[in-house]
Formats: C-alpha cells, structure tokens, sequence
C-alpha cells in the first residue's frame, strides 16, 4: 500500500474505470478532475490517493480523512460524492501540449507491480476530459490503448471497380469496409498481345 501526490476519478461513475492523474502541483489534476465529474464521473480521491494492488489490478482509495473532498480553483475545497474505491485501467500524465506527438507511442507504467497504460495529455485543452474517456472506454473494452491500424484506400482499376470481396479488405485480410493497396492478386490478367508473345 502506497499514498501517491495525485488524483483519481472513476471516469464512468463505477469501481472498474478509475484514472489516475499525475503531474507536479499547478498542471491541471484538480481542474481535469473537475470536467470529467461534470461529464458523469464520480470522485475517488484528490491530491492524495492511497495505491494497493489486488489480484492483478492496481486499485485506488482516498485517505480517510480527505474523501469526498475536491479542490476547484476559484471556490475552495468542495464536498462532492465519492467512491471508496476504484481499479485503476488508465494513468494520465499531464504534460504541455508541444511534449506531445501527434502519433506518440503507446507506453505503459508499473504501479505497485501492475502494468497500466499511460496517456499523455495537456490539462488546458478543451478535448482533454473527452480524450481520458475515449482513452479508458478504450482499455476497458480490449485492454489496450493501441490504436487501429491506417487503411489506405486502394484506388480503382480503370476497368471499373474491384470486387467486393476484394475492395472490403483490411490490410490483414479482415473485411472492414475501406480497402488497401493492390497486392499479387490485383495484378491485371494478360491481354491478346501477352498471349501473342507467348505463342510466338
């Protein structure tokens, strides 16, 4: 069991989609905390978050004495409604917005010997609240924060349009509604002056 400087909310209002917040005094935890309770997520705990881990999971709970109390800049510390306790599925490192990649890698961080996934955003943005529920929703349904592979659509042939069961292929042969790139069975069957050639 560890007391960690940070902030928790169940992202959803349940035990099993809890984030964690991370980032130094000033960077937002507080504030996003705020945005993500008012989309309909429920507070866990706030500046100080207590850690244990539990089969497999890594779960979150507010010291005794701080539950149910939220910082919201401008007008003190609040009561709000709380959770005794949440798995943590996401860790949310606040950083600026110019230490982020566009396509950044996905990266994970060991907390009391579980691994969670780790996302990188800046507190500031407007879309910050909708990126960490994107992010959990995410996690919960495949367990990862990897992201769908780039299908590119494949161009027609000047024939007319390639089959369905051709154009309807991702680039590992799933159907998925957009196509790729022609591959070794896209090559145009030979013309006249091809056979011509060969009998000759």
């Amino acid at each position: 069991m560890d007391t960690m400087h940070a902030t928790c909310v169940s992202v959803f209002g349940d035990r099993l989609s809890g984030c964690l917040l991370l980032g130094p005094s000033g960077s937002g935890k507080s504030d996003l905390a705020v945005r993500l309770i008012d989309g309909g997520g429920t507070l866990v705990a706030d500046d100080r978050v207590i850690i244990t881990a539990r089969d497999g999971l890594a779960t979150a709970a507010p010291p005794p004495l701080l539950a149910g109390l939220l910082e919201i800049r401008g007008l003190g510390v609040m009561t709000v409604p709380f959770l005794g306790e949440a798995d943590i599925r996401l860790l949310v490192c606040l950083t600026n917005a110019d230490d982020i990649e566009r396509m950044a890698p996905i990266t994970s961080q060991h907390l009391n010997g579980v691994d969670i996934p780790c996302l990188l955003v800046d507190a500031s943005k407007a879309s910050a609240a909708a990126r960490v529920r994107w992010a959990v929703r995410r996690v919960l349904a495949y367990g990862t924060l990897n992201s769908v592979k780039t299908l590119v659509p494949k161009p027609a042939a000047e024939s007319g349009p390639a089959p369905d069961n051709e154009r309807d292929r991702s680039a590992d042969g799933t159907e998925c509604g957009v196509g790729v790139g022609p591959g070794p069975e896209s090559r145009p069957e030979s013309g006249p002056e091809d056979n011509e050639d060969r009998d000759g």
